[in-house]
């Protein structure tokens, strides 16, 4: 007969400063891509909130895009900025506290990993931490369909000391924007290639 291990830990109550959850049961981000042109779809309020009626204790939202031209993924991608898109959220977080739920934004900007073809504004080009990278161009790559040998490449142009001070402002906009709308906290996407990986 094998030990059943003890699974009580998590459903123990967890605080950290301010946030105190119910349990350690975290719901991980999951791009869902449900935000036409940046603002959550009507669907979104129950999606999270039955999450948090079923017991997870916190929500890491699908990634969400800062107020920076080139840091959105597509167009369906839900922002974190903007008065239409922070009010969704706010409705969004107060179905899940509702439910006795927290929940956090990811905050993302996706750099070189944007897709153009599907932005809102695909004449600007992405921008990256580093010239040693390059920017694949071809509209296959961006729907994900292209041969290696098919890929338009293109080296990326590093980023100027004001384009480092736009995306840190940025992130810090959207933060201040979480705790405007009651969000418990904030997760910070760097990885998957993304600017700040």
């Amino acid at each position: 007969m094998t030990d059943i291990p003890d699974l009580s830990p998590l459903f123990a109550p967890f605080t950290c400063k301010t946030m105190r959850l119910r349990n350690r049961i975290v719901m991980s981000p999951m791009t869902r891509q449900f935000a036409p042109d940046g603002v959550l779809d009507g669907a979104v309020d129950d999606y999270y909130a039955r999450r948090a009626a079923g017991g997870t204790g916190l929500i890491i939202t699908e990634g969400t895009a800062v107020g920076h031209p080139v840091a959105h993924y597509s167009r369906n991608i839900p922002h974190f900025y903007g008065e239409a898109a922070l009010a969704r959220w706010r409705a969004v977080v107060a179905a899940v506290h509702g439910q006795d739920g927290a929940i956090v934004p990811q905050l993302w900007h996706t750099g070189l990993s944007r897709r153009r073809s599907a932005s809102a504004n695909p004449e600007v080009p992405n921008i990256s931490a580093s010239a040693l990278t390059d920017e694949d161009l071809s509209a296959e790559a961006a729907a994900g369909t292209a041969r290696a040998s098919d890929r338009q490449r293109r080296p990326a142009e590093a980023m100027s000391k004001d384009d480092i001070d736009g995306v840190i402002a940025a992130f810090a906009d959207s933060a201040l924007a979480a705790r405007d709308v009651g969000c418990d906290g904030v997760a910070i996407h760097g990885a998957h290639g993304y600017l700040l990986d």
